[in-house]
């Protein structure tokens, strides 16, 4: 079901992704398409940027390889991809390097395991990052044969703005 999901999401943002963060007023015309590039995706780590399948922060690791890190609360999940976002084998050897603040974090990445036991579609870094940190993870694992190293940067949420006195809100005199 969340393969169904992915790709019907991925095919509804597929003419969004052709322009690669491109774009044009209303009424202008697209340009004829250059020719391919040799390569199957044919780009530049951090070059462009894909949709996130799991609401994480999506990185390009080199032209057949890209990453995928969800923070959340406790832990966070890493996911892998091929050069059009498919899911891949999941790397036995994945090790991450986590920095927060002044904190550095040295992390095996086993394959999450779902609540039957099972294993699941990604693997996961027991370490809690709050929305209100900054953090750093180096990824390295065998992924499609090769040795790959990812870097992926979550920036801290901003802070809430402090809600204003009620007596503030209505200018004096006002009925």
């Amino acid at each position: 079901m969340k393969r169904i999901l992915v790709v019907s999401f991925l095919l509804a943002t597929s003419s969004a992704l052709a322009h690669e963060g491109k774009a044009h007023p209303p009424g202008d015309k697209h340009e004829a398409p250059k020719a391919a590039p040799p390569a199957a995706h044919g780009h530049a780590p951090g070059d462009h940027a894909h949709a996130s399948p799991h609401g994480g922060i999506v990185a390009t690791v080199d032209k057949e390889t890209h990453v995928e890190v969800v923070f959340a609360e406790k832990a966070f999940g890493v996911y892998f991809y091929d050069a059009d976002m498919r899911p891949v084998a999941l790397p036995a050897d994945a090790k991450a390097t986590v920095v927060i603040g002044k904190d550095l974090k040295k992390l095996d990445l086993p394959i999450a395991k779902k609540p039957d036991g099972t294993p699941d579609d990604h693997l996961v870094g027991e370490l809690a990052v709050a929305p209100d940190q900054k953090a750093a993870v180096v990824i390295q694992a065998t992924v499609l044969g090769k040795a790959r190293s990812a870097r992926i940067e979550k920036p801290a949420a901003p802070a809430a703005p402090a809600s204003a006195p009620a007596a503030a809100a209505a200018p004096k005199g006002t009925p």
